[in-house]
């Protein structure tokens, strides 16, 4: 035991002091200790030391082995929690769901959605035979003019005078012509309406609704 502390830089023990033979503490120390390393150790010799070290791969406490090896005595590490492994088993989170926000846009309809003025044109007029009281009468009197169409109201106003216009100009032109004049006359013609239409299309798409905001009468629009 004292030759094992020598190495160590410690003294010698006094002739009084106990050493591992004479007290039974020491022994059941030193026995404890060398059944640790020739469990850990792995090399070439047997590695029995007179301080329980063993040699090659072992693991030193205190002594000299003789396997031909010094080996630093590391506490061994806990394993690591198995939570990478669950992790990559479970399943992945679901995405968000998208909430689209609804929003409302609001469109004047005269020389907003149209490009000329579509209730003067036919309340100011057509209904009163006056092209001359708003500008936008005389491209609407022009067309009319190319499909040999009446630009005038036959008869009297009786309820309303936008309804009544455009109900009388309907029976003379019939529908297909009123419908080519909306478009050509105050649409602006069909790659305007294109142009309108793929926009709002787009707009809609992406959650927006649409309204016609106007002092005029909503029937006639």
């Amino acid at each position: 035991w004292q030759a094992t502390l020598k190495p160590f830089g410690s003294p010698s023990l006094p002739r009084s002091a106990p050493t591992a033979r004479s007290h039974p503490c020491f022994e059941h120390e030193l026995l404890a200790a060398g059944a640790r390393d020739s469990m850990a150790g792995s090399g070439g010799g047997k590695g029995r030391g007179r301080g329980g070290a063993v040699g090659g791969g072992g693991v030193r406490k205190r002594g000299r082995g003789h396997g031909g090896g010094t080996m630093v005595w590391k506490p061994k590490e806990p394993a690591e929690a198995s939570s990478s492994s669950a992790a990559s088993t479970a399943l992945p989170a679901p995405a968000p769901a998208v909430v689209v926000k609804k929003r409302l846009l609001g469109f004047d309809f005269d020389c907003t959605l149209t490009v000329r003025h579509f209730y003067k044109v036919f309340a100011w007029g057509y209904a009163q035979g006056n092209l001359s009281a708003h500008p936008h009468c005389r491209y609407f009197a022009e067309w009319c003019e190319e499909q040999k169409i009446s630009s005038k109201m036959e008869g009297c106003v009786e309820d309303d005078m936008v309804m009544d216009a455009l109900e009388n100009f309907c029976q003379g032109a019939g529908e297909a012509g009123f419908r080519e004049a909306f478009r050509e006359v105050f649409l602006g013609g069909s790659a305007r309406i294109e142009m309108v239409a793929a926009w709002l299309a787009k707009m809609q798409r992406q959650g927006v609704e649409f309204a016609i905001v106007t002092a005029g009468v909503s029937a006639s629009v």
